[in-house]
């Protein structure tokens, strides 16, 4: 494998039209710019909202459900300073935390990461850690270590000295191993290879949701992913493209397409344009309307997208 070059880090260093803070951006600016700090400023942001049973048993008004479909950075840190108008390394309280998932961690962790220089992007995946014995779909971020000439993963939900539930082991939430998360690349290539079975990649094990678990949920997950690498860091629930493809079965042209995508991504130094190339193709690249699985709805719903979807 090999390493990015300069531009391709520049672009990571720069935000996107969902990690652009906004008004905030002085704000994020003002932050250490060092990898634990910016974790630090992440840390304090999301309450989880299936989290210990969901939001009503830790005090939440129903209609704050809502905030997990904030798309924008900008829209998460203006929710957050509404709540309580403190500084970001500021412990908040439950209440006074935006309602979301781990993608907003990510996705938040990536805006104040890439306005203090430091190049960064969010990667989707599934996380060994959560649940024993399962591989749970999960987001985090990739940020750029200078001095190590490498990416870091970074969890910006977890708490110091959280354990594997399957073997006790300590996840380092700065540098999280790549046997622990499973980027969307590594798990299609090794259900591909037999390696690991498909059905045990899934959103939650009570969740039986057809797309939500084996080889189409693997298919969802490198089209967020391959979004993600090209700086269109989508929600979880967000559908598009090749997804609905996989619900009958992918062809075998399909397959080795997607084996070619994931191999690609796994490369640190597969350059940004390889990427943007195999991004802007029908179906993979995000539309200009996605249907949405939100918690937040009873039914499906399709979203419009504003114009940055186009070049």
């Amino acid at each position: 494998m090999t390493s990015p070059t300069r531009s391709d880090l520049a672009y990571y260093a720069q935000q996107s039209p969902i990690t652009d803070p906004g008004p905030h951006a002085p704000r994020l600016a003002a932050l250490p710019g060092d990898i634990p700090a910016v974790r630090d400023a992440t840390r304090e942001l999301i309450h989880y909202y299936w989290a210990d049973g969901g939001i009503a048993e830790h005090g939440f008004a129903p209609e704050r459900i809502a905030e997990i479909d904030l798309r924008y950075s900008s829209a998460i840190f203006s929710r957050a300073f509404e709540l309580a108008d403190v500084p970001l390394t500021t412990p908040r309280p439950t209440l006074q935390r935006v309602v979301g998932c781990c993608r907003d961690a990510a996705v938040t962790f990536v805006s104040i990461a890439r306005q203090v220089g430091i190049p960064a992007r969010v990667r989707t995946g599934f996380a060994t850690y959560l649940i024993g014995g399962w591989k749970m779909d999960h987001v985090i971020a990739e940020a750029w270590d200078a001095r190590e000439q490498r990416w870091r993963r970074v969890d910006a939900q977890l708490e110091d000295g959280f354990a594997d539930p399957t073997d006790g082991e300590v996840i380092d939430p700065l540098d999280v191993a790549t046997d622990r998360f499973i980027s969307s690349s590594q798990a299609w290539l090794a259900a591909r290879a037999g390696e690991i079975h498909p059905n045990l990649f899934i959103v939650a094990p009570d969740v039986d949701t057809p797309g939500t678990s084996g080889r189409q949920f693997l298919v969802h997950n490198l089209l967020t992913e391959l979004a993600a690498l090209n700086k269109r860091e989508m929600l979880c629930w967000d559908s598009w493209g090749i997804f609905d493809e996989a619900a009958d079965g992918l062809t075998a042209a399909r397959e080795r397409e997607l084996d070619d995508l994931a191999r690609a991504m796994l490369d640190p130094g597969t350059p940004v344009a390889d990427l943007a190339a195999r991004y802007d193709r029908p179906g993979y690249r995000v539309p200009r309307s996605v249907l949405s699985f939100s918690h937040a709805t009873p039914v499906p719903v399709t979203v419009e997208l504003p114009d940055w979807v186009d070049p």
